[in-house]
């Protein structure tokens, strides 16, 4: 082989040697003559393999490289989680068409089945380069085949959706999808609910706070001191002080227990 071997040590416990050329920064696996399969293939753990991604987080040329490597000349088999390391890193460049290759690939490996985790880095990384509309058709048209499109996925998509500017132009297309869910015959959770008028609440869209809550009650759902406290905080910040302390003692007079309010003169007194 042309390129030397680089002792590289990721902790006291692990050494990793991979091929690194001395004459040129990058690696050289697709060179017109390839290099013959190694005789005493390394015998390395995912642990090791993500870790060593990740020592190429800004370089996703150079993990893709290294990822095809371990897998081709050392006959590695990839895990979800190295996987699912490599689409983050991709992800992080735009590199959503590569991205997509992994994914496929994940399917024709047992060992790497793509998760909830695989979806999770990607709406991530979508949503982080504002591509918001491309995650939501994710969920909506390809997480089936994945057999991935449940309340899981639906919570991952609108925890990405949090905190993007962009996406507070959304809470219509997130109770269509959410309506879509129910339909399915997926009955959510409370915490489900829970989550959404949180975050409706804290975007500042009180209305579709008031719509999950008719939902959840239409549903056969009580709510819990989660959920009123939740709905409660959305109030108070939209300034709706006397709804607020009605729900505040509807929640008391259920026995549930209700937050200490400055706002609601309900703090305690210590």
């Amino acid at each position: 082989m042309n390129s030397s071997i680089l002792t590289r040590r990721l902790n006291p416990a692990k050494t990793l040697l991979l091929p690194y050329s001395t004459n040129t920064p990058t690696f050289h696996f697709h060179s017109r003559t390839p290099n013959p399969p190694l005789s005493d293939p390394l015998n390395l753990d995912s642990s090791t393999v993500f870790q060593t991604l990740s020592c190429y987080n800004n370089d996703w040329k150079r993990a893709l490289d290294f990822f095809n490597w371990v897998e081709t000349e050392s006959q590695f088999q990839h895990t979800t989680e190295t996987y699912n390391r490599m689409i983050d890193i991709l992800g992080k460049f735009f590199e959503f068409d590569l991205s997509w290759d992994l994914i496929q690939r994940m399917r024709s490996n047992p060992f790497s089945t793509p998760n909830h985790t695989t979806f999770r880095v990607l709406f991530h990384r979508y949503i982080s380069a504002h591509l918001v509309n491309e995650a939501i058709s994710v969920y909506e048209d390809r997480l089936k085949e994945f057999g991935l499109k449940d309340e899981t996925s639906y919570c991952i998509l609108v925890d990405a959706l949090y905190g993007v500017v962009g996406c507070l132009e959304k809470p219509k297309e997130i109770l269509c999808l959410f309506d879509q869910m129910i339909e399915s015959g997926v009955c959510p959770r409370m915490d489900t609910y829970v989550m959404l008028m949180r975050k409706f609440g804290r975007w500042g869209f009180l209305r579709p706070v008031f719509l999950v809550w008719k939902k959840m009650e239409k549903l056969g759902c009580s709510p819990d001191e989660f959920a009123y406290n939740a709905l409660i905080d959305a109030l108070i910040q939209k300034g709706m002080l006397d709804m607020a302390r009605k729900y505040d003692e509807e929640m008391m007079a259920k026995g549930l227990s209700a937050k200490p309010r400055v706002e609601l003169d309900t703090t305690e007194e210590g």
